[in-house]
C-alpha cells in the first residue's frame, strides 16, 4: 500500500462517439488477441477529417449504423470478430464509440480509494464487524459462486440496460451431484456508465431479499461472483472479466411484449403456453394467501418456487376468440398482481413494471439443485425480471428516498414519478429505523407506484391500439388532461376494448382503480379481489 498523502497515478476511462465514413483511415491492432485499438490515424483520410481527436491507444467499444436501432457492443470481442463485423456491415457510414484511458495525478489517492464501489463496501463492512459479524455478502445470505464455474456463451450480450449488460451462459459447480451445467443469465455493470457498480450492488441486495421473501414473484436468483483483477478472464473466451456478476437461472426467453399485438392467433398461443385450454384448473387462488416459497436451504439462496394458480373462470371453447382473449388477460393480470403482492409484502417496489420485464417462466427448464423442484407438469407463468431500478423500503432503505427516481415514462404517472414526495427529507430516510421506514411505507404508500404501471399493462392488454409503445405517450397525456379520470379519457380518445367491457365493464373499473391518484389507487391485494377476475370468459 502507498503511504497516505502519496501522489499516485489514477486511470480514468471515458467514451466518445465519432460519425465516420469509409474508408476509415485507421490502423487497428489488438492486445493479446482481444479488442481493437487505434495504432495510427492516417493523415488526410476520413478519421482525420472528422475533426475529433482520435489518438493511438483508443479502443473501439461499440459500432452502430446511423438511423438504425441495432448497435454492437464490441468491447470484449476478439480482434478478428471485430474485423469480420466491419467487413460484414454494408453501410458506408458508421458511428464508432471509442474509449480512452487517461492518467490523472491525484495527491490524496490511495489504492483503497481506487477500488470499485462494491470492493470498498465489502472492506468497510469487514472493518465495522471486527470479527463479530458477517461481511456484506454473508449478511445477504447470498451464494458466492466461483468464477471458474461460470462460462459465458459468447461475448455478444443478450441485452444492455441503463447500467448493466446481460449475457447467456452456463454454471457448472462442483456440488451439482453430477447433474451437469445449468443454463444461466449473468449480468455485470456497464463500465462506461458512472455509478453502474453501485446500482449493481443495490440490485444484488434486493435480489437476495426477493429470493428469500418474494421467491414466486421474480426470476430465479442463483447468487453472485466476485472476480478480482488477478483472476480476470476474457469474455470472448467465455470467461468472466473483473467485477461483480449477478447470476440467475435461465428459464425461458419469452416476455409479454413478444405476444403483442395480442390478437386471435397470439391469444391462442399464449393461452396454450399458460395451460389455459386444458381444463385442468386447480381452482381459484386465495387472494389472501401469499405465493408459497420453498423451505429455506442453509448456505444459499433458493430460486424456484411453487406457483399460485391464477384466479379465473373455467376455460371457454378454443373457437371463442373473444372469450379466449379475455381469459388470457385475466390470467396475465392475475399473475402480475400476485407477483407485485409478493414483492410489496417484502417491502420491495419494482419501479419498472412493463411487458418487456414480464418473463414467461418455464419451470421445466430449471435443473439446479439449489432450487426447489417445480410442480410436475406445471405450465409456464409470468414472473417479473430486472430489479435494477427497484427499491427496498422496509429494512435498509436501498435505492429509496424522496424525489424523482428511475422510471419508464410510458409506465408511470407523469407528475408522480417518485416513491416518497419531496416533503420527506433525505436525512429522514437515511437515518430511519425499521419502525420509521414502516411508518413512511404506510403514510406514503410507495408500493402503489407499481400499481399504476400494472394499470398501463392492463390497458395495453385490453386495447390493441395501445400495444405499440409509440401510442402510450398520447394516452398518458390524455389521462393527465382528464385528471386521471379514465372514464373521461376513454370518451376523449374513443378507446375500444371489448375485453374490458365484459361483466358490465369490470375491466374498465379495475383499470380506473389502478390509474387514479395514489391516495385512491388499489393495492395489489385489493386488485386481486376485484370482480374482473370473477367475470366469466364465456
Amino acid at each position: 500500500r502507498a503511504p497516505r498523502g502519496a501522489r499516485l497515478n489514477v486511470v480514468e476511462r471515458y467514451a466518445f462517439d465519432v460519425p465516420i465514413e469509409r474508408p476509415l483511415g485507421l490502423a487497428l491492432v489488438d492486445k493479446r488477441g482481444a479488442g481493437a485499438y487505434v495504432e495510427e490515424v492516417t493523415p488526410g483520410l476520413n478519421a482525420d477529417r472528422t475533426g475529433v481527436d482520435i489518438r493511438p491507444g483508443d479502443q473501439i467499444v461499440e459500432i452502430s449504423i446511423p438511423g438504425e436501432f441495432e448497435s454492437y457492443d464490441v468491447e470484449e470481442w476478439s480482434f478478428d470478430d471485430i474485423l469480420d463485423l466491419l467487413r460484414a456491415i454494408e453501410s458506408n457510414e458508421l458511428v464508432l464509440t471509442f474509449a480512452r484511458d487517461e492518467v490523472v495525478n491525484q495527491a490524496e489517492a490511495l489504492d483503497f480509494e481506487q477500488m470499485s464501489y462494491w470492493q470498498r463496501r465489502r472492506e468497510a463492512d469487514k472493518k465495522r464487524a471486527k470479527g463479530k459479524g458477517a461481511d456484506f455478502f454473508d449478511k445477504l445470505d447470498v451464494r458466492m459462486l466461483a468464477p471458474r464455474d461460470i462460462r459465458i456463451d459468447n461475448a455478444r450480450a443478450l441485452g444492455e440496460g441503463s447500467f448493466g449488460i446481460v449475457y447467456r451462459g452456463q454454471w457448472d459447480p462442483s456440488d451439482t451431484l453430477g447433474q451437469g451445467p445449468v443454463d444461466v443469465v449473468a449480468k455485470r455493470a456497464n463500465k462506461r456508465v458512472q455509478g453502474a457498480e453501485e446500482l449493481l450492488e443495490a440490485e444484488l441486495a434486493i435480489s437476495a431479499l426477493a429470493a428469500r421473501e418474494a421467491a414466486a414473484s421474480c426470476a430465479a436468483f442463483v447468487g453472485c461472483a466476485v472476480v478480482g483483477a488477478e483472476e480476470e478472464g476474457q469474455l470472448y473466451k467465455g470467461e468472466l472479466n473483473a467485477g461483480l456478476w449477478l447470476v440467475w437461472e435461465f428459464a425461458g426467453s419469452a416476455t409479454l411484449d413478444g405476444f403483442f399485438p395480442l390478437a386471435e392467433a397470439t391469444a391462442a398461443d399464449l393461452a396454450a403456453r399458460l395451460g389455459l385450454l386444458s381444463g385442468d384448473d386447480d381452482g381459484d387462488a386465495d387472494a389472501d394467501a401469499a405465493p408459497t416459497p420453498p423451505p429455506p436451504r442453509k448456505g444459499g439462496l433458493l430460486a424456484v418456487f411453487s406457483k399460485a394458480s391464477p384466479e379465473r373462470a373455467p376455460p371457454p371453447p378454443a373457437s371463442d376468440a373473444g372469450a379466449l382473449l379475455r381469459l388470457c388477460v385475466q390470467a396475465v393480470m392475475s399473475q402480475l398482481l400476485q407477483a407485485l403482492r409478493g414483492l410489496h409484502r417484502a417491502g420491495i417496489v419494482h419501479r419498472d413494471v412493463k411487458p418487456s420485464n414480464m418473463l414467461l417462466y418455464e419451470p421445466t427448464q430449471t435443473t439446479t439443485t439449489t432450487t426447489a423442484a417445480a410442480k410436475p407438469g406445471a405450465p409456464p407463468y409470468f414472473k417479473l425480471i430486472d430489479l435494477g431500478a427497484a427499491a427496498e423500503c422496509l429494512q435498509e432503505g436501498i435505492n429509496y428516498g424522496p424525489g424523482a427516481g428511475p422510471c419508464d415514462p410510458n409506465f408511470c404517472m407523469l407528475d408522480e414519478n417518485f416513491l416518497l414526495p419531496d416533503a420527506v427529507r433525505e436525512e429522514e430516510v437515511a437515518a430511519a429505523s425499521r419502525a420509521d421506514l414502516k411508518r413512511l411505507w404506510k403514510r406514503h404508500e410507495p408500493y402503489k407506484f407499481d400499481l399504476f404501471s400494472a394499470g398501463v399493462v392492463l390497458m395495453q392488454l385490453g386495447c390493441p391500439a395501445l400495444q405499440s409503445p409509440a401510442q402510450l405517450p398520447d394516452f398518458l397525456d390524455a389521462l393527465a388532461r382528464c385528471d386521471y379520470d379514465l372514464a373521461r379519457c376513454r370518451e376523449e380518445l374513443r378507446l375500444d376494448a371489448p375485453v374490458l367491457d365484459a361483466g358490465g365493464g369490470a375491466g374498465w373499473e379495475l383499470a380506473a382503480g389502478l390509474l387514479c391518484r395514489r391516495e385512491k389507487r388499489l393495492s395489489a391485494q385489493q386488485a386481486l379481489k376485484h370482480a374482473f377476475f370473477k367475470t366469466s370468459a364465456r
